[in-house]
């Protein structure tokens, strides 16, 4: 009984204990945890002593954590008070996590708002522009050509000093402008030395800017600055693109490495961050200033073969950020992080065309330039195949293969001789389908593309008979044996390709049935292979269908009046495509394929044109026979209905209009025939109908 009073004792003074402890206020989780406490308390008043030692250890690990949670907290505010400069730093005392706000709304109160837009960002570019001008316009009126030079550049140092040394340790973002304020400075100084002061040759003018374009690339490393970087490259350029009429072979080519190792510069010594920003403006800037850049020096008089190696440069580095992008990713994922190279791989795609676009454009109609058209080909083609090896482990292998057909197509599209463009087309067409049998994904437009010029091209030159155009015409041939990605697309073009060709090569009279007898081939050759028939096989075996069905319309053309071979090929194509391949196996499975048949004999004897105009009549008349013969046959009443039918109106249209025009024996002839078919058919009801009526009911 006593230490029934005992516990209950305790379990009185734990209770009075937890709910202190609710007064205090405390998280979510302890207070979750004290009330459920609570709760069984007073179901479980036996246990007061395990309840009190749980408590203990609850209330323990509740204190520490808050006071790691302080401890976070109190980091938090200094890093926050270091960034916005405030005194706390020398007085530690004002720090109280109690009364400082978090982090997330002083960056607010901070950062946000046109207040701080106009007066920290606008205004520090303004008060860096003006005292960009104040030093010009002190060394333009105040001193010498050559002093004038070097004060210019030394204000420009003098403030790249001041803000990477002594603002950015207080103000980062207020630095950043001042830096980039300076660094403009630098290059324009060098412009105005070259230009306007002639402190210095065109030489020495790209020394200075390549040392300054190494400090900013070095600094935007070292503060890891998209801005420095996007700075350095493009005031880099505008630099170069000053250069004077003047300037000799000699100077082109130094300009040139230079150019070619600021890029080399920029890829070898990446930034932190913001590297897929960076690659994809790289690749932008160097495609516009390719083009800028081979206009100025063309307007030099710089000719081509010196132009050529700047152009072909650039592809080289193109190939190098592609590939510094691909191992970027690489090394981002594998650490957890997303990386999308989109903007990058689209400003390949567009700096391809237009690299080759400059080739070709430079190239286009000049004699004497063989060793330069075919010498940047072949060197392109060393840069993109050592880039597919360099590449292979990566999704994006293929694009310089890409590249390199363009490349070729540009550069010999331009040549005096007809020639070289087919046999340059022919042979990118078999590299194409050889690399299609190994179903490469990547290379399915590619070997589209391919395949779809060399057919434009082919009908192009169907009137030229050439040599080449029959090697043309062989590649495309033997590339139907190779069809293994999007066979519903390469069997239509091809196919009707090579029917368009080999209509205009002969005679009138054979072009309708060589062309539905390609198609009709085509039907049966695609769906009897395994590797051609695909699921969608039904879209090819439609095409061709309706290929066919025009042509057979074209038969009613006078031109093929008298042309009995004409018709009588058609004739058995028609026949062979209803009977072989309007059933299941080629998707074309009609129903009422007699009654197709039939219409098609009625419209096949309305079209022909013979000498005895009575003999379509016979024809009709016959088909008719026919009709009703399979219809009672195969018990198809639509079929016997329509020859039926069929037979009621030839009989019509000998007494309205065939009567009038034939001669008398014609007459004669046509009545007893048409009259005996007559009777047949009336014969065959009167045997047929009523046995057939018996069967059906």
């Amino acid at each position: 009984m006593e230490e029934r009073i005992r516990q209950d004792g305790k379990l009185e003074q734990l209770e009075a204990r937890t709910d202190s402890y609710l007064a205090e206020n405390p998280d979510e989780i302890f207070r979750e945890y004290l009330q459920n406490l609570k709760g069984r308390i007073k179901a479980q008043k036996s246990q007061a002593e395990l309840l009190q030692a749980e408590l203990d250890r609850n209330h323990e690990m509740y204190l520490k954590r808050m006071e790691l949670n302080r401890q976070r907290e109190q980091v938090q505010v200094q890093q926050t008070i270091n960034a916005t400069g405030t005194f706390a730093e020398e007085n530690p005392q004002y720090i109280n996590y109690h009364e400082v706000q978090p982090v997330k709304s002083v960056e607010k109160k901070t950062t946000g708002g046109a207040e701080y837009m106009v007066g920290a960002a606008i205004l520090s570019v303004v008060g860096g522009a003006f005292i960009l001008t104040a030093l010009v316009m002190l060394g333009v009126y105040f001193m010498n050509g050559f002093v004038k030079g070097m004060c210019l550049y030394a204000g420009a140092i003098l403030l790249l000093l001041v803000s990477e040394l002594v603002i950015h340790k207080r103000w980062p973002k207020l630095a950043t402008v001042f830096t980039a304020i300076s660094i403009g400075g630098l290059y324009l100084f060098t412009v105005i030395n070259y230009l306007s002061l002639h402190n210095f040759g065109m030489q020495v003018a790209v020394v200075i800017t390549l040392l300054i374009t190494i400090l900013v690339v070095l600094l935007s490393r070292k503060r890891d600055s998209l801005v420095y970087r996007i700075l350095a490259l493009v005031a880099s350029y505008l630099c170069l693109l000053t250069v004077k009429e003047d300037i000799t072979y000699v100077e082109v080519l130094v300009l040139i490495g230079m150019i070619l190792l600021i890029n080399v510069l920029c890829v070898c010594l990446p930034l932190r961050r913001h590297q897929t920003a960076f690659h994809a403006v790289h690749l932008c800037t160097n495609m516009i200033f390719a083009f800028a850049m081979n206009l100025r020096l063309d307007n030099c008089g710089i000719t081509v073969e010196y132009r050529m190696p700047l152009v072909v440069g650039l592809v080289f580095i193109m190939q190098l950020v592609l590939l510094a992008q691909m191992r970027y990713q690489t090394k981002e994922e594998s650490a957890g992080n997303r990386v999308d190279s989109f903007a990058v791989k689209v400003f390949y795609g567009i700096a391809s065309v237009a690299y080759c676009a400059i080739l070709g454009l430079s190239l286009e109609n000049l004699e004497g330039m063989e060793l330069t058209r075919y010498g940047s080909l072949a060197a392109i083609g060393v840069i993109c195949i050592a880039a597919i090896f360099a590449l292979r482990n990566y999704s994006v292998k293929w694009y310089p293969y890409y590249l390199m057909n363009l490349a070729a197509l540009s550069l010999c599209s331009g040549v005096e001789e007809e020639w070289m463009p087919v046999i340059c087309l022919t042979v990118l067409l078999a590299i194409a389908k050889l690399l299609s049998l190994w179903r490469i994904p990547a290379l399915k437009l590619s070997d589209a593309i391919l395949t779809t010029l060399a057919c434009i091209v082919l009908l192009g030159t169907m009137d030229e008979k050439e040599w080449y155009s029959y090697v043309l015409l062989a590649g495309v041939m033997i590339s139907v044996g190779f069809i293994s990605q999007w066979q519903t697309y390469f069997e239509i073009i091809l196919i009707y390709t090579l029917g368009f060709y080999a209509v205009f090569h002969l005679e009138s009279i054979l072009q309708l049935p060589v062309f539905v007898g390609l198609l009709f081939v085509g039907i049966l050759l695609f769906n009897n292979v395994p590797r051609f028939r695909t699921g969608s096989i039904v879209v090819y075996n439609g095409m061709a269908l309706a290929g066919q069905v025009i042509c057979f319309l074209l038969l009613m053309n006078p031109v093929y009046r008298d042309a009995y071979i004409t018709y009588l090929c058609m004739l058995v194509f028609g026949l062979g495509t209803i009977v072989l391949t309007f059933q299941e196996k080629y998707h074309l499975n009609f129903k009422g394929k007699h009654l197709i048949m039939a219409i098609f004999l009625t419209y096949m004897a309305l079209v022909v044109r013979t000498s005895l105009p009575v003999m379509n009549s016979i024809l009709l008349m016959l088909i008719a026979l026919v009709c009703v013969g399979t219809g009672f046959y195969a018990k198809e009443k639509r079929v016997r209905i329509y020859g039926l039918v069929l037979s009621l109106l030839v009989c019509g249209k000998i007494v309205l209009y065939d009567y009038r025009g034939a001669a008398t024996l014609q007459k004669m002839i046509l009545f007893l025939t048409v009259g005996i078919i007559a009777l047949i058919i009336a014969g065959i009801y009167i045997v047929l109908e009523k046995k057939n009526s018996k069967a059906e009911s």
